[in-house]
């Protein structure tokens, strides 16, 4: 089943809240350092390393290339095939990126790219909690990483429940609300 919750996973949103709070404050922390090292160096030498250090990473690890829009449907069918260490440090990796990508004048923006680390931490940790049978309880605990990282991001819960909406099952609404309300208070 595409969503699975019991007990166990009601408990584990104590855990997956501030793991979201946790990839906002991230983003927000590598943002401002690769905004203060990128000021410093002039505009076409900037460009170019932050072109080299992307396209490096990408040779290794191509799934943090791109918004991410893509390739949560891809992560969503293969995660397994990943230990949960890899999807933790996917999702790390590529909220670095992300705030690289931006600092270093690259065109885009950081709320796909959010998402998508959000959804590889989440898988992350149920494979971590749910080894023998991770199946819609990845769902779920990418469900409630992700609102919390967009709720301590947005400070709108309804806003991020709606959008999840567009992802997740409606069976997680009051679950995406609460995790978005409660890490918009604790950033607020």
């Amino acid at each position: 089943s595409y969503f699975i919750a019991g007990w166990l996973d009601y408990v584990l949103i104590l855990l997956y809240v501030p793991v979201g709070i946790l990839i906002c404050l991230f983003y927000e922390n590598c943002e401002k350092i690769l905004g203060t090292v990128s000021s410093k160096i002039p505009v076409i030498p900037r460009s170019i390393v932050g072109g080299l250090a992307i396209g490096a990473v990408g040779m290794f690890v191509p799934m943090v290339l791109f918004s991410g829009e893509e390739e949560i449907g891809v992560l969503a069918e293969n995660f397994g095939m990943y230990a949960p260490a890899v999807l933790i440090g996917i999702a790390l990796l590529k909220v670095f990126l992300t705030a690289l990508s931006i600092k270093f004048g690259f065109k885009g923006g950081h709320f796909f790219p959010l998402i998508f680390a959000c959804v590889s931490m989440g898988f992350g940790l149920a494979m971590l909690f749910f080894a023998k049978d991770v199946g819609g309880h990845a769902a779920f605990a990418a469900g409630m990483v992700t609102a919390a990282a967009l709720g301590a991001q947005l400070k709108k819960p309804i806003a991020v429940s709606m959008l999840l909406l567009l992802v997740f099952p409606l069976k997680m609404l009051i679950f995406s609300f609460a995790a978005a309300a409660v890490a918009g208070r604790v950033l607020a």
